[in-house]
């Protein structure tokens, strides 16, 4: 549990970090069918809140502070757009989001031109500068050598669902995704940097 939660709180630094090198990439994705212009009423759905631990598929609630402000930055994000929530009676749809983070192995592969790789020709009868070799002249090419790259490194991803209450499918999906560093926060930074990225989750909604 404790490995967990370190986890989560490494994702959230670095997962959300705007002076990193890598920046982080949004992409979102919805039900067509689905009329989002009519949405009142939310719930939180009951999984909301799971941490999915490196190469596994169980879930662990993840640092109840780090759970609560994300609630409340998305309920914050949510408010702006007219939405309520309602813990009790008929809602439009579920919340959910979750936060992942897994070992990425990337395999890149580049030709190399080195002294020490040759083809080889041969012409016979030739003379090179005065002298004859034999009826057999040699010429030397450089050719390509190909050569693998492997990096290694953790890959941050935090996702918004919504989803129907009826049939527990869903219909709208924001995700965040960042190459995560090792480098920490302060807890105010970290949870400024996480509210823009909420806001950065969910400018899409509703779509249009």
């Amino acid at each position: 549990m404790l490995r967990t939660i370190q986890i989560v709180g490494m994702l959230m630094a670095a997962l959300l970090l705007n002076a990193c090198a890598t920046k982080t990439e949004i992409e979102t994705s919805y039900s067509k069918a689905t009329k989002f212009s009519d949405f009142k009423y939310y719930r939180w759905h009951e999984s909301a809140g799971k941490s999915i631990k490196d190469d596994s598929a169980d879930a662990e609630q993840i640092d109840a502070i780090i759970d609560d402000n994300v609630r409340f930055m998305i309920e914050k994000q949510l408010a702006s757009k007219g939405l309520t929530r309602r813990d009790e009676g008929v809602v439009d749809f579920l919340v959910n989001y979750h936060l992942t983070a897994k070992e990425q192995v990337d395999v890149d592969t580049h030709k190399v031109y080195d002294g020490y790789s040759q083809s080889f020709s041969t012409y016979n009868g030739i003379g090179y500068a005065g002298q004859y070799y034999g009826g057999v002249m040699m010429t030397m090419t450089a050719v390509p050598v190909e050569e693998q790259m492997v990096t290694r490194y953790r890959k941050g991803t935090m996702i918004v669902d919504f989803v129907e209450p009826d049939n527990n499918k869903v219909i709208w999906r924001a995700t965040a995704q960042k190459e995560l560093t090792d480098e920490q926060l302060g807890s105010a930074d970290r949870d400024k940097l996480i509210d823009k990225t909420i806001g950065k989750l969910l400018a899409q909604f509703p779509p249009k």
